[in-house]
């Protein structure tokens, strides 16, 4: 497939296969998850291992924008190549050709972001600026927001978490503490950042419907949010082992005590309910977990719902893998928990107080088919295996009960 190439003045950007992109293209715009998070954030430049997770996820080729070297990039933020037509009308080409891989409407602006201006940066360094607006635009833009806020059933919650996001991204931008672990997160890794707001968004996801109070829930995020912040301070070979067997071992001791270090000194993560979560993020709930082997209601609130989402996180974002699994397969995979490694109290009253599985919501159930579910089998027992009627017509039950 030829290249499709458009310049402005001096910015140059291309239309590419993602069955044909290179080792250092620069990615201009976000990939998002068919949950609704992202799977990669715009202006990453591609390794390997980025194009061989971007080519396992989606199973259909189609084209991203990218820029190929660092200084026709540097370019194209000097020049906002962002904002000419050329460039948007591409995005919309790109928005349309994923909107199969998503359970939310994909739409030009999602891609785009919001564009924030942080408030308190005072460095003349563009770059540091630059990094750091990258950051709070991911955070803010990712349209899993609008998925929270549609899939809870109570509006009380939905307008809960509207104030939570609001206050969350205020206080990153006014506190200079919390920027610096930001900076410190982009700068060691980008894959611990896109991971780290990942957990964030799942932890929302799951504690809006626990009726946690708001002050609960913007710790709550904070805690998902640098719960690996530790990984700073060994090298990111580290971090990616991690991720790809997630054992718990010494290392991950040590990764505990040295985010807790680190949130330790700032004024508003050391809570006690955001040390407790960092502390009991590993501990499972049969009580084979780490470091304190912790069983059931012994581990902290935070530390149930974190180890719930970095399961969750690891199976849909794949990182490693060859075959990441989709929404649907992840929370299958959760709710017959064999094991019994997560609080599946939790994982129920998510499933029950959401609309996600609910009659008329629409579904990638499984991955790459759109449908929409229009009835159970057994809702009470089973509700994550609903009848689902595809856009080809055919009609299949999930339920093998």
């Amino acid at each position: 497939m030829a290249d499709l190439e458009t310049e402005n003045i001096e910015v140059k950007y291309k239309l590419r296969s993602i069955r044909e992109l290179f080792q250092g293209d620069i990615i201009l715009h976000p990939l998002f998850r068919d949950d609704g998070l992202m799977l990669i954030n715009k202006y990453t430049k591609l390794t390997q291992t980025y194009i061989k997770k971007i080519n396992a996820y989606y199973n259909k080729p189609f084209s991203v924008i990218i820029i190929e070297n660092n200084e026709d990039f540097s370019k194209f933020l000097i020049n906002k190549g962002y904002e000419t037509d050329n460039f948007i009308q591409m995005l919309t080409q790109v928005a349309e050709a994923t909107k199969e891989f998503s359970i939310i409407p994909m739409s030009v602006e999602l891609y785009l972001g919001t564009k924030i201006k942080p408030k308190v940066i005072k460095e003349e360094n563009s770059e540091v600026n630059e990094d750091y607006s990258i950051i709070i635009d991911t955070l803010a833009s990712t349209p899993f927001w609008n998925i929270i806020e549609e899939n809870l059933d109570s509006p009380i919650a939905q307008n809960r978490i509207k104030n939570v996001k609001n206050i969350l991204i205020d206080k990153l931008c006014t506190d200079v503490e919390l920027l610096n672990l930001l900076k410190l997160m982009k700068k060691h890794d980008d894959l611990l950042i896109l991971h780290s707001i990942n957990m964030l968004c799942i932890s929302l996801n799951l504690a809006a419907c626990l009726e946690m109070k708001e002050e609960e829930l913007i710790e709550l995020s904070f805690c998902a949010l640098f719960c690996s912040i530790g990984f700073i301070n060994f090298p990111p070979k580290d971090y990616h082992h991690y991720l790809r067997k997630k054992v718990h071992n010494e290392f991950a001791d040590k990764v505990i005590k040295s985010s807790i270090k680190i949130l330790s000194k700032t004024e508003f993560c050391r809570s006690k309910n955001i040390i407790y979560g960092v502390l009991d993020r590993y501990e499972t709930y049969n009580g084979e977990g780490a470091p304190l082997k912790k069983r059931g209601k012994e581990i902290s609130l935070f530390g149930r719902i974190l180890c719930i989402v970095s399961i969750y996180e690891r199976l849909v974002s794949g990182y490693f893998m060859d075959n990441p699994f989709s929404h649907n397969e992840a929370i299958d995979i959760m709710w017959n928990d064999e094991r019994n490694i997560i609080d599946l109290d939790i994982l129920k009253i998510f499933i029950f107080r959401t609309t996600i599985y609910k009659i008329g919501q629409p579904t990638l159930f499984y991955f790459g088919k759109q449908g929409k579910i229009i009835g159970f089998s057994n809702y009470i027992e089973a509700p994550i295996y609903p009848i689902v009627e595809y856009s080809d017509g055919t009609i299949i039950n999930y339920y093998g009960g």
